[in-house]
């Protein structure tokens, strides 16, 4: 399906969305307890193409994301679709990545980033992500040196095997800001979480 057959459905679910805000009981995080059967940089987070948005003066790259309730002060890395027509991961399991062929910061629309739970047999910058709560407060710096702050209004867990694109990229015409990573159980014949942990949170 091509992204602007996509598009009308991902608007429709918004509506269902936003309607009621949901704040999932979060699932102990299954971290591997072998380094070498941790998860690549190269593992799947969304395995569908996203949306992409074609006004190009919307994308001023953000640069930093800090979490201060988790401590998290990461720099931040622009990706485009990878060979597998997918959203790119971070490859340095200690930063995060933007959608860059979605919106910027300061505008109306929805800033994606993504970035790993673990590597290597210990928690990476999501690794405490499951753990926000609404009203938690995120800050991300973009390259202008502008500081926008967002606020956490929902967390939600979805099966790795049935992506919803509209809960990761949809947005209700507001600036927000969703983040994305792997969690849940681990099968380690594939090496893959079997879910996916996306918080939404909105400018303040």
């Amino acid at each position: 399906m091509t992204v602007s057959k996509r598009l009308p459905v991902l608007l429709l679910g918004l509506s269902l969305l936003f309607a009621v805000p949901v704040f999932a009981e979060n699932p102990p995080v299954d971290v591997p307890a072998d380094p070498a059967a941790a998860p690549s940089p190269t593992t799947t987070v969304i395995s569908e193409t996203p949306p992409v948005d074609n006004q190009t003066n919307l994308r001023v790259a953000p640069v930093v994301l800090k979490i201060p309730s988790l401590s998290v002060d990461a720099s931040v890395y622009p990706v485009g679709l990878d060979e597998d027509g997918a959203m790119g991961v971070p490859t340095d399991p200690d930063t995060v990545v933007w959608w860059s062929l979605g919106v910027g910061t300061g505008v109306p629309g929805n800033v994606v980033m993504a970035a790993h739970v673990d590597w290597g047999g210990r928690l990476r910058v999501f690794g405490q992500l499951h753990t926000l709560t609404p009203g938690d407060q995120l800050v991300v710096v973009d390259e202008k040196l502008r500081e926008f702050k967002y606020s956490v209004v929902w967390s939600k867990w979805l099966d790795a095997n049935e992506t919803q694109l509209d809960q990761v990229f949809g947005y209700d015409g507001q600036p927000e800001l969703t983040l994305i990573t792997c969690g849940g159980d681990f099968d380690h014949t594939s090496r893959q979480y079997l879910s996916r942990l996306v918080v939404r949170a909105v400018q303040v």
